[in-house]
């Protein structure tokens, strides 16, 4: 499958929806982050947002595509609030450093992946209220759709 990429920011939702598909090459994953920090600067000053991540088809061509890939969404929820969940799946992840650009807050991610193994292991070691693992898109979300927007005054960084 050749690779396909897209980012599309919802404002009606605050869903900033991304995906990357097929086989995958570096310059496809550089074409991906463009676009998505594209859609993430059309995301207004102060606002709470959603995140989901499709990689559902996801087969990167070697590792340094995957090494390209892999740092892209945790650094974007680092920048708007979030820890990433995966960060917990090493003993020392290093200092994280969690800052809001813009004012902007993430408040609920969902990750989806063709593998169901690894998307059920990453759900029952990592999963968390915030941060969800799934293998269907369509659920994914409608996961995030049902999370509640923070109240005023809970957006400050943990």
């Amino acid at each position: 499958m050749q690779a396909h990429q897209a980012s599309h920011w919802d404002d009606t939702l605050s869903i900033l929806q991304t995906e990357l598909k097929g086989a995958v090459t570096r310059d496809d994953v550089e074409l991906w982050k463009k676009s998505l920090y594209e859609e993430l600067d059309r995301i207004p000053d102060g606002r709470l947002f959603r995140l989901l991540l499709d990689l559902n088809g996801f087969e990167p061509v070697d590792m340094e595509a995957h090494k390209a890939m892999r740092l892209v969404i945790p650094e974007i929820l680092m920048n708007h609030g979030m820890r990433p969940a995966v960060a917990d799946l090493f003993d020392d992840p290093g200092e994280l450093h969690i800052t809001m650009l813009r004012n902007r807050r993430c408040f609920a991610f969902a990750n989806v992946h063709h593998d169901e193994n690894k998307m059920s292991l990453y759900e029952i070691r990592i999963g968390r209220s915030d941060q969800k693992f799934f293998t269907n898109s369509k659920q994914a979300r409608q996961w995030l759709i049902q999370q509640p927007v923070p109240l005023p005054g809970m957006t400050e960084v943990p």
